[in-house]
């Protein structure tokens, strides 16, 4: 990651995160036994059409180094070595605990470096969410968790997708981000279920705790507070 030079971010007309995706060695790719890029491209295409549908405004999810560059699966420059971690291994309290996860992160954290830091006004963005597809059924092997947004207090974020995570799941994972990265504090969701803030407390609704694809106009205009929104003219 060390030597990326700074290059003119070409913006979508529309608000968009910038992102960098790519997967563990294994990581499921689709129902037709592609490549990884074919899922990752379907998920995003998917989840930048539900926002841009549900919120009644365009919003996307904007990939910056991803299969182009990765190849799919994040790889380790100075060590030769592709990523290899599974959904069972992930630890929720901290990802960054694998050696592994942590060392793609400060990849990424120091490739941010190169850039611009602040993410609303320049034309170098960094990246905000670091998306990685891994294989397994289930994170933290809790036989639930399909997807995990990590909180790390700042960019870069972390989401993780197991093989079960669907497209859905992904836009409930980044909905998290939008929430832990509001402008006025970490939020909490407009409608929180009891015992469960994060998420929201009606069956369908995207942050319920199995993401459906309803979103609610509350629930947009505070996705729209987020900080790491790259927005069109600034």
């Amino acid at each position: 990651m060390s030597g990326i030079k700074k290059r003119p971010h070409i913006r979508p007309p529309y608000p968009h995160v910038y992102v960098t995706i790519g997967g563990s060695e294994g990581a499921y790719a689709g129902p037709n036994g592609g490549k990884l890029c074919d899922r990752l491209s379907s998920d995003i295409k998917a989840i930048n059409t539900l926002f841009s549908t549900q919120c009644s405004k365009e919003f996307g999810v904007v990939p910056g180094n991803a299969c182009w560059f990765f190849g799919s699966t994040f790889w380790f420059s100075d060590k030769g070595r592709h990523l290899k971690v599974n959904a069972e291994e992930i630890d929720k309290k901290d990802p960054t605990t694998n050696l592994d996860i942590n060392a793609i992160y400060e990849l990424i954290q120091e490739s941010n470096k190169n850039y611009d830091p602040d993410v609303n006004t320049n034309n170098n963005p960094p990246v905000s969410i670091i998306i990685i597809y891994v294989p397994g059924n289930y994170i933290a092997n809790d036989s639930f968790t399909t997807g995990y947004a990590y909180d790390t207090k700042g960019i870069p974020y972390l989401i993780f997708l197991s093989d079960k995570a669907t497209s859905d799941v992904l836009a409930h994972e980044v909905g998290h981000v939008l929430n832990y990265s509001n402008k006025n504090g970490r939020k909490n969701d407009p409608e929180p279920a009891g015992g469960d803030p994060d998420h929201n407390k009606n069956k369908g609704n995207l942050m319920y705790k199995e993401a459906g694809n309803t979103i609610t106009p509350q629930q947009c205009t505070q996705f729209s507070e987020s900080k790491i929104i790259l927005r069109p003219g600034s």
